[in-house]
């Protein structure tokens, strides 16, 4: 009766120490993912910001400037 006892306690700890690995490394990854929803959230808030700031330019450039734009830079010569 003796083994059994001493081969249920090894079971036990063992089984203790796979779980506890089992639940830090579940840890690492939830902790890992979180920290790359908050960056990609960053990185999409800068896109709608440039994207905010070009519009703006584009909806306030009327068709004149871009006329004059255009003559500046291009001419026949070239």
């Amino acid at each position: 009766m003796k083994p059994y006892i001493i081969i249920a306690i090894v079971l036990a700890v063992g089984g203790a120490y796979w779980v506890g690995g089992r639940v830090a490394t579940e840890r690492a990854r939830a902790e890992f993912a979180a920290q790359q929803n908050i960056a990609a959230a960053q990185i999409q808030t800068e896109i709608i910001d440039k994207k905010r700031e070009i519009n703006a330019t584009v909806f306030n450039t009327g068709v004149a400037d871009v006329r004059r734009m255009l003559r500046e830079r291009y001419t026949i010569a070239e």
